[in-house]
């Protein structure tokens, strides 16, 4: 059974600094024989100074020793001797947070790399399904599957959930046959989390996403689609699609950076919700697949 164990960035690292790749890949290099799990900053969205390293069971009295020392403030172990620097190729030095680099020669340049370290590109399919009411959130209105890879059976990710299907002036559908005569905007959060049972929300990139539009029914100029990542944080919010479907039935429609966006949820996890509302006729039940772009944490997915 997953174990976590909690450290503080101020208190038991050296300089109080932490670099999450570098930890992972010095516990990984380690005698400690219990698998790592993934190493989260701040895992309730409330104490940025809070460290859970994570591991796929509770570790022996010499790996626990072998990991702090079985002392705190400071910690031993390998986390007293912990690198915190930033890993850089031997052409490149990182002067800030912007992919700016200075290389031997001292000239400035923009580098715009795909991911940050120790993130990797994790690629989803998710089907929503206009109009349709979910009972319990039992996936009815939108499927959002991954692979058991002990079972070979589908399992759900557990990320996204419905939030309603609403009337035209904005109140809540009642119940299906509400939303059947009623229900014009059908709408859903996406906020990925740890896959470990505490479903700790975590910090990803997001390069962006496609929509691939399905067959339209009934007035076709009432399709419309928009998504906004960190809905609820003001000055932060972004408007990432707001379009109109009738002109792309049946077609795919793209809004993809160039640079995937960092969404750091050390100030609160709402920073990394995107929520999804699709506009359809009443009675709609219009399927259309969303496809999401985003880099992770190793051990999150």
């Amino acid at each position: 059974m997953d174990t976590a164990y909690t450290y503080s960035k101020a208190n038991d690292f050296p300089g109080g600094l932490v670099n999450v790749a570098n930890l992972e890949n010095e516990i990984l290099a380690s005698n400690i024989i219990t698998a790592l799990r993934v190493i989260v900053v701040n895992p309730n969205g409330d104490d940025t100074d809070r460290i859970d390293i994570i591991f796929k069971d509770a570790l022996s009295a010499p790996c626990k020793t072998l990991l702090d020392a079985d002392v705190s403030s400071p910690a031993g172990g390998l986390i007293a001797a912990h690198n915190s620097v930033p890993a850089v190729d031997r052409d490149h030095v990182v002067v800030d947070e912007l992919n700016t680099f200075q290389g031997p020669e001292d000239s400035l340049r923009v580098y715009p790399a795909p991911n940050r370290l120790g993130n990797y590109r994790c690629d989803r399919d998710i089907k929503f399904r206009c109009g349709i009411v979910e009972t319990g959130n039992d996936g009815t209105s939108f499927e959002d599957l991954k692979v058991d890879i002990a079972t070979n059976l589908e399992v759900p990710w557990d990320e996204v959930t419905q939030v309603g299907v609403y009337k035209a002036d904005g109140t809540l559908c009642a119940d299906q046959a509400d939303a059947t005569l009623n229900g014009v905007c059908s709408v859903w959060d996406f906020h990925p989390h740890d896959q470990t049972l505490s479903k700790n929300k975590i910090p990803y990139d997001i390069k962006g996403g496609r929509l691939k539009v399905g067959a339209l029914d009934g007035d076709k100029t009432k399709h419309r689609f928009y998504s906004v990542l960190a809905p609820f944080v003001p000055g932060v919010g972004a408007r990432v699609f707001d379009s109109y479907l009738e002109k792309d039935e049946g077609k795919t429609i793209e809004s993809i950076n160039e640079i995937a966006v960092f969404l750091d949820i050390s100030q609160t996890s709402e920073l990394s919700r995107l929520r999804i509302w699709l506009y359809h006729p009443a009675g709609s039940t219009v399927e259309h697949i969303f496809s999401v772009i985003t880099y992770r944490p190793l051990g999150t997915f």
